[in-house]
């Protein structure tokens, strides 16, 4: 086999290395901020459980002190823990909610769509950050074997004296490594942001009122 064919065989063969290559540093990037959210799960939880029980120990412990100003202080405190507590119920059962649905036994995904598959509608959204995770290591797992086969194909030009690999043979190769198209990113939760806590403000300005009424001695 000549020189000349064997840089041709190389240039075809390095074009589909660096597709391969910014397909593998897409889906790796990807992987690292679903992981990152998947962390965070736990982090919302915690954070959400501490804001609901906090303020109402800090109250507890400040309405056993008979001074006027810590008084004052433990009246304020409780209107205001009163209105924000539907909304922090609402952030509670929504980390627990996350939590549940991105059970690592809990998740399945459907396998990867190979690139160029004709459909007739846009890719829906991964049902959850961990079948996201899945399916991006699954795809992982396969562009790894592809750079792997790249690898085996490489040595098999340069480091042999009879190379006798045509450029059709290197083609039939080359497509019968697959690439997926992108995992689109799992949504947080259903609906527009900031839908639930839109519907909470009602409630929060009732509590705060009655409690106002009470406070004054309307009520």
């Amino acid at each position: 086999m000549n020189s000349d064919n064997n840089i041709q065989l190389l240039y075809e063969l390095n074009a589909k290395d660096a597709k391969l290559d910014f397909a593998i540093r897409q889906a790796e990037q990807q992987l690292a901020g679903v992981n990152k959210k998947l962390q965070m799960l736990w982090h919302d939880l915690v954070l959400s459980v501490a804001v609901v029980i906090l303020p109402l120990i800090v109250y507890l412990l400040c309405r056993s002190i008979r001074v006027f100003l810590v008084m004052a202080f433990c009246t304020v405190l409780k209107g205001v823990y009163l209105m924000a507590l539907p909304l922090m119920l609402y952030q509670l059962a929504k980390a627990v909610r996350l939590l549940k649905l991105n059970r690592e036994d809990a998740a399945d995904y459907e396998e990867p769509t190979k690139l160029g598959t004709l459909r007739d509608k846009q890719p829906e959204r991964e049902p959850s950050y961990r079948a996201e995770q899945k399916k991006l290591i699954c795809i992982l797992t396969r562009y790894y074997l592809n750079k792997d086969t790249l690898g085996q194909i490489r040595r098999q030009i340069t480091e042999s004296d009879s190379c006798t690999m045509t450029s059709a043979e290197l083609y039939y190769q080359l497509s019968s490594l697959t690439f997926y198209e992108e995992v689109r990113p799992a949504q947080e939760s259903e609906g527009k942001t900031g839908d639930g806590t839109v519907r909470l403000l009602f409630p929060s300005f009732i509590i705060g009122l009655i409690y106002a009424l009470y406070v004054w001695g309307i009520i």
